[in-house]
């Protein structure tokens, strides 16, 4: 699970560095008060996550 401000995995070519954080997140479904990012959410680099078939939030 990713929520918004955390940093996500090395990507892109060359890789992002520092790693940047989500920016985007569920506006409904919160942990500790922080959204969750779900598939295609973006992180401030403009990528997408790609999420997992076995984990869904839909909205």
């Amino acid at each position: 699970m990713v929520r918004i401000g955390d940093l996500v995995a090395a990507h892109g070519s060359p890789p992002h560095s520092p790693p940047p954080p989500m920016v985007e997140g569920s506006a409904w479904y919160r942990v500790a008060g922080i959204a969750v990012s779900r598939r295609e959410h973006k992180a401030s680099c403009g990528h997408a996550t790609t999420g997992r078939p076995w984990y869904r939030l839909s909205e």
